[in-house]
């Protein structure tokens, strides 16, 4: 396979993965709306009941306590870049180019599950876990103190590794699992309250999940299998 016209490709899969987002979109709208009330409703609920027991003090810190540090720090974009490289590098090396529209697939993912997370949680001004005394929600602001809601880490993780589930279940299993598990650290870690990781996963989940079918409608279209050897 050449490999000039392999990565030259990629701009032709951005624009038909953006052609299929916007068929999603069309598409399930009314499943998107429902998708999103509840999510709502389920936010509001972790809200009231659960996010007052991480109002704590500091606790000793433990080996589990150091692993959920070193795990959230994963989640900082490096998950989606390794499995994106990894699909982009295994594409060229077994001449698969649905594997090159699978990696354009998850980046795209997690960097608009990044983007989202990110702009609401510098709007919202929730503070974290950690601070106390525990103030009121403070809105925009650049305070990293101030910006629980919701988890980003989480959200991006999630964003590229439930695209990934759907599209290649080989390494989608265990990028999910660990996209989890971020989100188990943002809450040990007491950078996070379970609302924000469950509102910041919705949002990655929401972006993985069109993401995957925007490029699942595109194969179809093209009458390509995914697990085609030669595809």
């Amino acid at each position: 396979m050449n490999a000039k016209r392999y990565f030259k490709g990629i701009r032709g899969d951005v624009r038909r993965w953006w052609a299929g987002l916007r068929w999603v979109f069309q598409a399930y709208r009314p499943w998107l709306i429902l998708f999103w009330v509840l999510v709502i409703l389920g936010t509001l609920l972790l809200m009231t009941l659960f996010d007052p027991v991480l109002t704590y003090p500091e606790r000793e810190r433990t080996f589990i306590h150091y692993f959920a540090m070193k795990l959230r720090k994963f989640g900082d974009f490096r998950d989606t870049l390794f499995f994106t490289l990894t699909m982009l590098a295994g594409g060229y090396v077994l001449k698969r180019r649905t594997w090159r529209m699978i990696a354009v697939t998850i980046f795209l993912s997690g960097c608009l599950s990044g983007i989202t997370t990110n702009a609401l949680r510098f709007t919202a001004g929730r503070p974290r876990p950690k601070m106390l005394p525990q103030t009121a929600w403070v809105g925009p602001t650049l305070n990293y103190h101030l910006q629980s809601f919701p988890s980003g880490h989480t959200g991006t993780s999630l964003g590229m590794s439930s695209a990934l589930l759907r599209l290649y279940p080989p390494l989608g299993v265990p990028a999910f699992a660990i996209s989890c598990g971020i989100g188990w650290a943002s809450m040990d870690t007491r950078n996070h309250y379970p609302s924000d990781v469950f509102f910041g996963a919705a949002i990655g989940i929401f972006w993985g999940s069109a993401s995957a079918a925007a490029a699942r409608h595109i194969l179809r279209r093209k009458g390509i299998k995914r697990s085609s050897p030669r595809s």
